[in-house]
């Protein structure tokens, strides 16, 4: 007896029968066969979703950790998903799948409409370190699949162009650098170590046509599926339009090679028209590098520029011939990312920046009083905060002699302007006690220089100023320990220097934990001494009304309704 066989459509079994079939599938089965039809795409991709917990791709976010293998792949073939809000990615640490979500993230980022995109390359920072200290030297390393710094330059920045240019407004890129110096270390290595070995690493490696496995000797992985795709450098891309508003620049990698760096200049060219805000935190970049970087970019829209890294070395004179490029800049962050090296009397022999727009600045001294020393300049300067804790070569002796005069600088004739005035000390440092006993008074000012001595009665003289920031350059606190057996705590130092500034209604202090037991002793130090401030911020908590609490018997705080 012959048995008949009966084809039927997998899309006519019945939803239980279907759920059962597509359980059985791994991941890449299912990327498979949702990208088979429309009526298929719209169900096995949601399935996989769910199934994997990819959190609300479908609305426009994307939750995910791990994300699994061939999530990217779903997440591009899924004909559902029109636009991509937000995208956070850290890469993988493999260098093969590495090269597969680079390609993946370009495919999404040309399709769909991705508005702020995170890229991270800690991950491969992190391999390429285990790798050099686990075969420091060796040949080892060589067995790994082969990628040159040209063919990863080149995969990267055509996601990153993908990606800066196809309608994303807000970009963050950090890492890489580890993971580029050792991809450029390994091509040394070849290059000097072994001729013969050298030969295996040329084009002829990376050819598609398949060869038989005649040698007993393992080869190498291909990657050259994931950079098939990538286009030439060789030639210049047109300019495309942009819509990049926010950038923040924390990858040493994208200035530290010649191709990455002529790259990022005309990234910047390209978002020129557009780019307002833009945040540099980047610490291994070479002065040099800086020094280039800054005379070859020129941002018309620019509104906020911010050098967020501690240790980044930019010289002064390359930051400040910047400055005077884009008068368009209303928000100025200069962070400890200045190398001064030009003495006081130099400063006034650089070129001017006009920055009539400059609305809140936040830099050392120096440079607040280069900025003001001008009464043109800054006519709009509403907010300033000085960085005193960057310690100078040439002014070790004189540490808070800058801030002094750069406070007597501010007056004239800004103070009818100023609503905001801030100080970020620095930790711990031995000279700040004193420096806030010569300002309020104190006959325990021992060690002051002379002008920090005369300097003393300029707080008063600002009757403008309503808001009051202090903080620390570091989370710790500014105001140290309520006890103190020598001289007035700092807690006191800091409620009396605050009780300078006459008309002061907002006082924050910004690095005081908001424990239960040290609001108490802060509420009342303020009131004893700077009893016109009618709100109080400690940390990260809620401001006090301060006309709202009183203090019970108890000691504690409480609302007063």
């Amino acid at each position: 007896m012959e048995l008949g066989f009966t084809t039927c459509k997998l899309l006519d079994l019945p939803p239980e029968l279907l759920l059962l079939v597509l359980g059985q599938l791994d991941e890449a089965a299912l990327c498979n066969l949702g990208c088979t039809c429309k009526d298929l795409n719209a169900i096995v991709f949601p399935y996989f979703f769910d199934k994997f917990r990819l959190t609300s791709p479908l609305h426009g976010w994307i939750s995910c950790y791990p994300l699994p293998k061939h999530g990217l792949r779903a997440i591009r073939s899924c004909l559902s998903i029109k636009n991509i809000n937000d995208i956070t990615y850290n890469f993988s640490r493999d260098i093969e799948t590495l090269m597969e979500e680079v390609q993946e993230l370009h495919a999404i980022v040309k399709r769909l409409e991705v508005k702020d995109l995170e890229l991270c390359l800690t991950d491969p920072d992190s391999w390429a370190k285990d790798r050099v200290a686990t075969v420091p030297g060796t040949a080892a390393s060589f067995f790994l699949p082969v990628l040159t710094t040209g063919e990863w330059t080149r995969l990267y920045a055509d996601l990153l162009t993908a990606s800066l240019t196809r309608g994303c407004k807000r970009v963050k890129l950090s890492g890489g650098h580890e993971f580029f110096n050792y991809l450029s270390k390994r091509e040394q290595m070849v290059a000097s170590n072994s001729v013969e070995f050298s030969r295996e690493l040329t084009p002829r490696y990376f050819e598609e046509s398949s060869r038989s496995e005649s040698s007993s000797t393992a080869k190498p992985k291909r990657i050259s599926r994931w950079i098939a795709r990538v286009v030439s450098f060789g030639r210049k891309p047109e300019a495309p339009k942009s819509k990049l508003e926010s950038l923040v620049l924390a990858s040493d990698m994208l200035l530290s090679s010649t191709m990455f760096l002529d790259w990022t200049i005309q990234l910047f060219s390209w978002c020129a028209p557009t780019l307002t805000h833009l945040e540099l935190q980047c610490h291994e970049t070479s002065r040099e590098t800086w020094q280039y970087f800054f005379s070859e970019i020129h941002l018309p829209s620019l509104q906020c520029f911010k050098i967020a890294n501690g240790t980044a070395m930019i010289r002064p004179l390359g930051i400040l011939h910047f400055l005077s490029k884009h008068p368009s800049i209303r928000t100025l962050l200069l962070l400890r990312g200045i190398q001064f090296s030009l003495p006081l009397t130099r400063m006034g022999s650089l070129p001017k920046p006009v920055l009539p727009s400059l609305e809140q600045v936040i830099a050392h001294p120096i440079y607040l009083r280069w900025l003001l020393r001008d009464k043109k300049q800054c006519p709009k300067i509403k907010e300033i905060t000085l960085l005193p804790e960057c310690r100078l070569r040439f002014l070790r002796s004189l540490y808070y002699d800058p801030m002094d005069r750069t406070l007597e600088s501010i007056l004239l004739p800004r103070s009818h302007k100023l609503g905001l005035i801030g100080f970020r000390f620095p930790p711990d440092h031995p000279g700040l006690d004193a420096w806030l006993r010569s300002h309020i008074g104190s006959s325990a000012a021992g060690g002051l220089n002379a002008r920090s001595h005369s300097s003393r009665g300029v707080l008063p003289r600002f009757i403008h100023t309503k808001h009051l920031r202090i903080e620390s350059i570091q989370f710790v606190d500014v105001v140290g320990s309520f006890n103190s057996q020598t001289g007035p705590s700092r807690l006191e130092l800091i409620a009396r220097f605050a009780g300078l500034f006459p008309n002061v209604e907002y006082l924050e202090l910004l690095d005081i934990r908001t424990g239960a037991d040290r609001i108490p002793p802060v509420v009342d130090a303020i009131r004893q001494h700077c009893p016109q401030v009618k709100k109080l911020k400690i940390g990260h908590a809620s401001a006090i009304d301060i006309g709202q609490y009183r203090q019970s018997g108890s000691g504690d705080v409480v609302n007063v309704s």
